[in-house]
């Protein structure tokens, strides 16, 4: 039975595709291919931000630097052989200054509302900078559902996702089973082998349409493919009996 619902923040809460592609066109326009796919690029861009994260969190690299690996990394992959440093900051810039302006999915609002309704408690899980996660959650207006005492950000915690410490944290100030927990994010990565391995029952919303990667243990898992229709799963979820699951790998 699920007790409390937990949610991830970029590309879950809200589209982190929109700010982003809106940045890369702002600043790099006239160095780009005349046709992308802007669903690839921005996986690719998540893809190297996630590479590099744990050397960012663990001090070994600036966030700087991490910040124009990540952006150099994925113009290669467009055949944008070099950028500066300024450019890329000058990227990351646009791209803060977009992020300030992002709005909550009408689905995900609709979510929210419901399972406060239901009075089930709710948090939140989101790795990054501390300052930079708590802009954004409080331009999407959250804090209306869920306390800033239950927002955990990797930087503050100390750990990241995937690392099971900081669901541990988060559930210890829930005080209720593992297995009654609900994760909501994006990653698979992250998100679903995180909350797996932390007992938890997770809900992929994988509306980029990735592919799963395999492992070595069992990763149960549901999935929602789009964020239309994410209220629907989430209140079949609540009526899930226990050890239910859409798929396992």
């Amino acid at each position: 039975m699920i007790q409390a619902v937990i949610f991830d923040v970029d590309d879950t809460l809200y589209d982190q595709k929109v700010p982003f592609i809106g940045a890369l066109l702002d600043v790099f326009a006239d160095k780009l291919p005349s046709l992308i796919d802007q669903t690839e690029v921005y996986t690719r861009f998540r893809f190297h931000s996630d590479a590099v994260f744990s050397l960012c969190s663990s001090g070994q690299w600036s966030l700087e630097r991490m910040r124009i690996y990540r952006i150099r990394e994925t113009l290669k992959e467009l055949h944008v052989k070099h950028i500066e440093a300024e450019e890329a900051l000058a990227f990351q810039t646009i791209y803060d200054q977009k992020l300030q302006k992002i709005s909550l999915q009408p689905e995900m609002k609709l979510v929210l509302d419901f399972l406060a309704k239901q009075k089930i408690p709710l948090e939140i899980i989101t790795n990054g900078p501390t300052t930079h996660q708590k802009k954004k959650i409080f331009q999407l207006g959250v804090t209306q559902w869920i306390s800033p005492e239950s927002i955990f950000i990797s930087e503050s915690c100390g750990f990241e996702k995937p690392q099971r410490q900081i669901f541990d944290l988060a559930r210890s100030k829930l005080r209720i089973p593992p297995e009654n927990c609900l994760y909501i994010g994006d990653s698979y990565e992250n998100d679903v082998i995180g909350a797996n391995h932390a007992g938890w029952q997770v809900l992929w919303l994988n509306h980029r349409q990735r592919s799963a990667i395999k492992e070595s243990k069992k990763i149960k898992f549901y999935e929602q493919r789009s964020f239309k229709g994410t209220l629907e799963k989430v209140r079949s979820l609540l009526q899930i009996s226990e050890g239910e699951c859409d798929k396992t790998l």
